[in-house]
């Protein structure tokens, strides 16, 4: 046998248990659904880059130095689809999941929503002039991308499997 062939097995074994398991399936999905935002938000910072860069894009050239006011277009675009990635996973993560579950998807999407936003840091530490201070009830963007992903991603399978069980308690349920 082949060392492609060989290959082909493994991959095809992970693949089946990936596919058995339902909340990798569910993540699997959710960055599927989220993957033409992934793309959009990458062309915008390659856009930032090579067209409206005064350093190394084709604003630095005096005929074209008018690109550079196209900069913060792509920068607000990298930032609604790339920094914010970890609050739309989750979101996607939840309804997925919720629909896998047999659960109304628009309560699971909030709930996720809700409980990623509860376990962000909401306060950050600013330097201002050399002066230290703290800044509260703000989202630090390091809590929205994908540092954060991981997190988002099993405070959200978490939560919907929980409100899962408990939905089925006839005494809480209202």
């Amino acid at each position: 046998m082949k060392f492609s062939d060989k290959f082909a097995d493994v991959v095809s074994k992970i693949a089946l248990v990936i596919e058995g398991n339902k909340s990798l399936t569910t993540i699997k999905n959710a960055f599927t659904a989220y993957m033409p935002f992934i793309i959009v938000g990458s062309f915008a910072s390659l856009f930032n880059t090579v067209l409206s860069s005064t350093t190394v894009g084709l604003a630095q050239f005096p005929a074209l130095s008018w690109l550079s006011t196209l900069s913060p277009a792509f920068t607000t675009i990298n930032f609604a689809t790339m920094t914010t990635m970890t609050l739309s996973i989750s979101v996607l993560i939840g309804v997925i999941h919720g629909r896998s579950n047999g659960l109304n998807t628009m309560y699971t999407g909030i709930l996720s929503f809700i409980s990623v936003m509860c376990v962000i840091p909401t306060s950050v530490t600013v330097v201002v002039e050399g002066l230290n201070g703290i800044a509260n009830n703000v989202i630090p963007a390091s809590s929205m991308n994908a540092q954060s992903l991981f997190v988002g991603m099993i405070v959200s399978i978490l939560v919907v499997e929980l409100y899962t069980k408990l939905s089925k308690v006839e005494k809480i349920r209202i």
